[in-house]
Parts: structure tokens; sequence; C-alpha cells
């Protein structure tokens, strides 16, 4: 399923502001996500775990590489990526361990 954005704002930033691509395209073992003009937050996620879940969020740990075949020991601070995505489908947050990152909103 692919879905698109046309908000961001940064985890440390107060207000929505447009931005011009923000699309994620969810399958059952990974994410794409193609955010322009932010590329460190652009590529292939692949899903580890569901890190946590409630009625309104689910929050995947996920590991940031463009390799098909994926070697989860081999995640790290590095590459490791947060994705919390709202059950109703209107935001999604990509975040690092240190809690930064973006947040999209339809």
């Amino acid at each position: 399923m692919k879905q698109s954005f046309t908000k961001f704002k940064f985890t440390n930033g107060f207000f929505y502001k447009k931005i011009e691509i923000a699309t994620i395209e969810s399958f059952s073992n990974k994410f794409k996500i193609n955010i322009y003009p932010y590329f460190h937050y652009s590529g292939t996620f692949h899903i580890d775990s569901i890190e946590k879940e409630n009625n309104s969020t689910i929050v995947y740990k996920t590991m940031k590489t463009e390799e098909e075949n994926v070697d989860f020991e081999l995640l790290n601070f590095h590459n490791v990526f947060y994705i919390s995505v709202d059950k109703n489908g209107n935001k999604v947050l990509i975040f690092d361990s240190n809690l930064k990152g973006i947040m999209l909103k339809k």
C-alpha cells in the first residue's frame, strides 16, 4: 500500500510545513520511503520487530539498508530506525534511537 503525505515537521519542531514529496510504500517485511528533500529519511527500511502496539499506533524497529538479504545481526545505531504508524494512516513518524526524526501528516 502506498501513501502520500503533504506536511512534515522534525521531532524538535513546533509547526507542520508543506513538503514537496513524501511517500511511504508498505510491504509485509519492509517500508520504502521517499522524502524529498530529506534523503536521510528516505530508503528501504526492513522490519526487524514490532516494538510497541496499542489501539492507535504500531511502532516498528527497522534496519535501513538497500540490501535485499538483510542480516539483522548487523543492526546498530547507524542503521536502526523506528517507524511509528497511526492505524488510521494519517501520521507517520520516522526516528532514530536518539528520538531525532521526522513526522509526516496527510
